[in-house]
């Protein structure tokens, strides 16, 4: 952290003045160093969604009160990702 500091805190501009750390480079520098120093072993993102869809379903049934047999957790789909880091999430609700 201390080089990722150095390196995104410029000189004073003043003699006596303290330097000035450009905070938005160094959080967005220490986000990616967290990120990169913290692989994704496989089938850690199908869990999460999974649990998340679970989440979901749960909701539904004991808070919202929806019958159980009108709620189902659909197979996941395949994505493509885009050139970005965002991935598509669908949630899908039908009434009848």
């Amino acid at each position: 952290l201390d080089a990722l500091r150095a390196q995104h805190t410029a000189a004073a501009a003043a003699e006596g003045e303290a330097p000035v750390l450009d905070a938005v480079a160094y959080r967005l520098a220490v986000r990616e160093a967290l990120v990169a120093s913290q692989p994704i072993a496989d089938g850690a993102m199908a869990a999460l969604a999974a649990a998340r869809a679970e989440a979901i379903r749960a909701f539904l049934v004991d808070q919202a009160m929806l019958d159980p047999a009108r709620v189902s957790i659909a197979a996941e789909p395949q994505v493509q990702t885009g050139s970005g880091s965002w991935v598509r999430c669908r949630l899908e609700l039908t009434a009848e």
